[in-house]
């Protein structure tokens, strides 16, 4: 047996892809926080308004999460994390194009 079976514990191959995409999105979501709550200073928000920022990416993962499940279950899980990576890297563009925070 080779390392890499003993690695791989028998579990399928889409099993560490779906692990890997959730580890990147976390690490994408939430290492960015601390640098967008600087760059939403820069522009001039307040502190009022950059916690409401960040409290509402926590509101909408817990009120979403069920029904975009649903929904993954429909469209199929590949093109359900397409998608949201797509949207992930739209928002932070659009935050790093925006002039001020209004």
């Amino acid at each position: 047996m080779s390392t890499l079976d003993r690695l791989k514990g028998g579990l399928p191959g889409r099993f560490y892809a779906v692990s890997l995409a959730g580890f990147l999105w976390e690490m994408g979501l939430f290492m960015t926080q601390p640098i967008l709550t600087l760059h939403y200073l820069n522009i001039g928000a307040s502190i009022l308004f950059i916690g409401f920022i960040l409290s509402l990416q926590a509101f909408l993962l817990i009120f979403l999460r069920l029904p975009l499940t649903i929904v993954s279950a429909r469209v199929g899980e590949r093109r359900m994390l397409a998608l949201s990576f797509a949207a992930q890297a739209l928002q932070l563009l659009l935050i790093g194009l925006a002039r001020d925070p209004s």
